[in-house]
């Protein structure tokens, strides 16, 4: 991210700290499979199955597939299953599933050609079965064709998530394939009742009684998988992190890991220029929400915020986009009544649009970002120039590269 300040001013450059990748990816992928966390080793459980489902993330997140993908087949050749036995299970929830040329792109076009891919369809009558209800109150209805596998292995990246605190292979269950009443009800734990606004810990960074999180561990606990496999990625798209076993164990070194790499704390600023981070995180102004969020930890009450997302893929998810044109009380009633990411994500935009200036630079038609209460810019000089507020030399100023990837936080003590 490049860009040329107002002479005088005087920045707070936050970068994360060094992700490097692991030097051999094929022996840490060996290593993590024959010496898992909390669970038997991958060779003992493959020795005693004829076939596998391996539980893939959808293409709206990168998880490096076709560097370690590959190998994880043949893995699993080398104990017995072969290609024909095994069957790669995209867990895209409620979204569409890739098409083939995606894909390719996504999952290396050896693994394509290599085994038989079957797509997840959420709205299926008949095709789900329950499998336990939880605390929460979530009956978990999975895909039957999961629930029937003889060896499930769940995969997926570590990654912050606004609602969720992190993504993970257990959310390859929930959204990935479950039915759709599932999903809503695990998403309908974001909203506190009793304060009519987001559960105070259904946010990025949160795990310990975060409901959302909560709900979604104890659902994998009810099916309870055979395997899983998680990796870290870091911003070049390397793997810097990687764990077999079980998903939940997983789940809570990889989200220390990336909180001991990317959390800074920081004094509240008046401006901040904060970069969604490129593709796939600024695909869309839905996928983007979570920089914008991340930096709202640390900005002063009507702080200037400059957001840079390209938002190639427009708007995004259609229960989102349908709301733009609502204002933030109409959208507070609609999620008071049914709670979703969607409904959460476009109230959140629109408060804070109210409550910060916000200059997005992106591809959208700049009534659509209007509509979102929200100055759209064609380029970051053109919105520095029209939208930095007075004596702006003289104010505290943020710069985030890639705050998609970045946990921003006030001190203790210190409001923003």
């Amino acid at each position: 991210m490049e860009f040329k300040l107002p002479p005088g001013i005087k920045t707070v450059d936050v970068t994360p700290r060094t992700m490097l990748p692991l030097i051999n990816l094929r022996a840490a992928l060996h290593a993590t499979l024959m010496d898992p966390m909390g669970r038997p080793p991958l060779d003992v459980l493959a020795r005693k199955a004829s076939s596998a489902m391996i539980v893939v993330e959808d293409s709206g997140y990168y998880t490096a597939y076709p560097q370690w993908l590959p190998e994880l087949l043949n893995y699993l050749n080398q104990a017995g299953i072969g290609d024909e036995q095994i069957s790669i299970y995209v867990a895209s929830g409620l979204k569409n599933p890739p098409d083939k040329y995606l894909r390719a792109e996504y999952y290396s076009p050896e693994v394509c050609d290599r085994v038989k891919f079957i797509e997840h369809e959420s709205g299926t009558e008949g095709s789900f079965s329950k499998n336990g209800r939880t605390d929460y109150g979530t009956i978990l209805r999975l895909d039957d064709r999961v629930r029937d596998a003889e060896l499930v292995i769940l995969t997926g990246g570590i990654k912050l998530h606004p609602y969720c605190g992190f993504t993970g292979s257990h959310a390859r269950l929930i959204p990935g394939c479950c039915s759709a009443d599932t999903t809503f009800s695990n998403q309908s734990h974001l909203w506190d009742a009793s304060s009519h606004k987001r559960h105070p810990r259904a946010c990025s960074g949160s795990l310990v009684m975060n409901p959302v999180s909560e709900d979604m561990l104890e659902a994998h606990s009810l099916f309870s998988p055979d395997f899983s496999i998680n990796v870290v990625v870091n911003d070049d798209g390397e793997i810097v992190w990687m764990q077999g076993g079980d998903a939940g164990y997983a789940l809570r070194y990889g989200a220390k890991f990336i909180e001991d790499h990317n959390r800074v704390e920081m004094r509240p600023v008046d401006i901040a220029i904060i970069n969604a981070g490129g593709y796939p995180n600024d695909s869309s102004l839905y996928r983007a929400f979570a920089s914008l969020d991340h930096a709202v930890e640390v900005l002063k009450p009507g702080a200037s915020v400059f957001w840079i997302a390209r938002c190639q893929g427009g708007e995004g998810h259609r229960e989102f986009c349908d709301m733009a044109d609502l204002s933030a009380s109409s959208i507070s009633d609609v999620v008071e009544r049914r709670p979703t990411f969607a409904g959460a994500t476009a109230l959140l935009l629109k408060q804070y649009a109210e409550r910060y200036r916000i200059h997005l630079v992106s591809e959208l038609d700049p009534e659509r970002v209007s509509n979102w209460g929200i100055t759209p810019h064609e380029s970051l000089g053109r919105a520095l120039s029209h939208g930095l507020p007075p004596h702006a030399e003289q104010l505290d100023w943020l710069v985030a590269s890639n705050s998609s990837n970045m946990l921003l936080r006030a001190p203790v003590g210190v409001g923003a």
